[in-house]
């Protein structure tokens, strides 16, 4: 039929190529109609060869009636789309409500909750969420995060998260979680407990091997141990973390290094996004050592 029918192969199989691009036999946690968007180019070849073949076969007003149906159908469901993304309220909360198990969806819909002043509701889907998936990380970090950020943690909370994060399986999101933890309780007004228990937290996701075998996590690890030792004004363990953290970071040197003899077409990202990467650790590791040697 792709000879005998062209107008109708061509749109069918250049969907399935544009598909290949980024598709896989790994199903997407959230799917993206944008994906759709070239793919889809040519599917009105079927619906004018259809017109035409109802103008021959019935009359010419029969396929324009036909053709209007149709106009106005796709523009009620473009300006239905069109207001739907329109306002990103309305967008994560029909994706939560659409996507129940994915995580990154639940997230997203407590964060606006919590913007629009509705923590309560947003712990509570929270917590169903983790219910219903107890081996997502991501979730763990967002429950624990939103009752650190409102003052109601207690040492238990801490408990409970890093025993499901000493459990679960690896998930970047809740080592981004982790970060944005650590961020709050250095830099908050929060209580002095939450360090002791933050601190508590990592040993236990030390504890996880999926965690530890990414030497990203191995690097960040005594980075984020160190941040902590400051906050609770212990210096001399805060520089003994340092020392770690500067020693695993040390691969920086060499990663200028492979850098600098690449060819640009031959790197996944640009040059600039490697370059800018390098600076900010170099950065990040030469401030909290000056604060560790200003103590």
């Amino acid at each position: 039929w792709r000879k005998t029918h062209p107008l109708l192969a061509l749109p069918v199989l250049f969907f399935f190529a544009g598909q290949l691009l980024e598709s896989t036999v790994i199903g997407l946690e959230l799917y993206f109609e944008h994906r759709n968007y070239l793919p889809a180019a040519f599917f009105f070849l079927p619906l004018a060869v259809g017109v035409i073949w109802l103008s021959k076969r019935f009359s010419i007003r029969f396929a324009v009636a036909i053709a209007l149906v149709l106009f106005t159908f796709l523009s009620f469901m473009t300006w239905q789309r069109a207001t739907l993304w329109s306002g990103g309220y309305r967008l994560i909360s029909y994706w939560a409500l659409k996507n129940p198990e994915s995580a990154r969806a639940q997230n997203g819909l407590a964060q606006i909750l919590i913007e629009n002043g509705r923590a309560d509701d947003a712990l509570v889907l929270l917590q169903q969420a983790a219910i219903r998936l107890p081996n997502s990380a991501h979730l763990t970090m967002g429950l624990l995060m939103l009752k650190v950020a409102d003052g109601s943690a207690e040492k238990s909370d801490f408990v409970w998260a890093g025993e499901r994060l000493a459990e679960q399986p690896f998930d970047p999101q809740a080592v981004m979680g982790i970060y944005k933890l650590i961020d709050f309780v250095t830099a908050k007004n929060v209580p002095d407990e939450y360090i002791g228990f933050a601190q508590s937290l990592l040993l236990r996701v030390a504890d996880n091997e999926r965690y530890m075998r990414f030497p990203l996590f191995r690097r960040f690890l005594p980075f984020q141990q160190g941040r902590l030792f400051l906050r609770q004004g212990r210096p001399d363990d805060a520089y003994e973390k340092f020392l770690v953290a500067m020693k695993l970071y040390g691969h920086v040197v060499e990663a200028e290094r492979i850098l600098a003899s690449q060819k640009d077409n031959s790197l996944h990202r640009s040059r600039l996004v490697y370059e800018g990467e390098i600076v900010r650790i170099r950065q990040e590791l030469l401030k909290d050592i000056s604060h560790v040697r200003t103590h």
